[in-house]
């Protein structure tokens, strides 16, 4: 399902960020991605989502292919992608239903299918009865809960979660991991980058450690 072929990203100046990373993804598997602050996790899910190019390499995601895909198809390729984000990226003036609605209707998606989806995405990460609230009365935890249902309700064959648990307490990491493990177990292959160990100790899933922009 996800392919990466001796990736390397460079950046102006010089500054390599990512040296021929390696590694593939099988359908449903769940795969820790670890490391410190600039190990080069957050630029290697910006590559698999096409919000950068390789400098070198291949990435290949279901028909997609890094090398060859032309720009008009990238809106297509991150219909088939959920991502969470370090900072939630939500739309304070909307409130939580459209925030998650928001994926579908661009798609153009029928509306009453769309509040169905929505409705249950809401009921799967607990916030069924704050539908009409807006971003800025929730807490962290229930923010990215938000965005994980806005993640999720497009059903993608593949989520990327860029440290999801930050800035998180212990309770509401734990939480946040279990629920993303939920979405797993339903059949959405997880790439989640992180470097707090919590969440990967005593745990089962494939990791992939890098560090200074190498997998180690």
């Amino acid at each position: 399902m996800l392919k990466l072929k001796e990736v390397t990203k460079v950046f102006e100046g010089n500054v390599l960020a990512l040296d021929k990373i390696s590694f593939q993804m099988g359908k449903g598997e769940f795969l820790f991605l670890v490391g410190s602050n600039q190990a080069g996790k957050t630029t290697l899910l910006r590559l698999i989502a096409s919000e950068e190019r390789p400098t070198k390499g291949e990435i290949v995601f279901e028909e997609f292919n890094s090398q060859r895909m032309k720009k008009k198809y990238v809106p297509l390729l991150r219909r088939k992608l959920g991502r969470i984000f370090q900072d939630f990226r939500l739309i304070n003036h909307m409130d939580i239903f459209d925030n998650v609605a928001l994926g579908l209707r661009i798609m153009g998606r029928q509306e009453k299918k769309t509040k169905d989806k929505v409705h249950q995405v809401l009921g799967m990460v607990g916030l069924s009865g704050k539908a009409k609230l807006f971003p800025p009365s929730l807490s962290s935890a229930e923010k990215q809960k938000v965005a994980i249902a806005r993640a999720i309700v497009k059903v993608p064959p593949l989520l990327l979660a860029d440290e999801p648990t930050l800035n998180l307490d212990e309770e509401s990491s734990e939480g946040i991991l279990k629920l993303i493990k939920k979405i797993n177990l339903l059949g959405t292959a997880v790439l989640l980058a992180t470097h707090d160990f919590r969440l990967y100790n005593n745990n089962q899933a494939k990791i992939l450690k890098m560090e200074k922009g190498k997998l180690i």
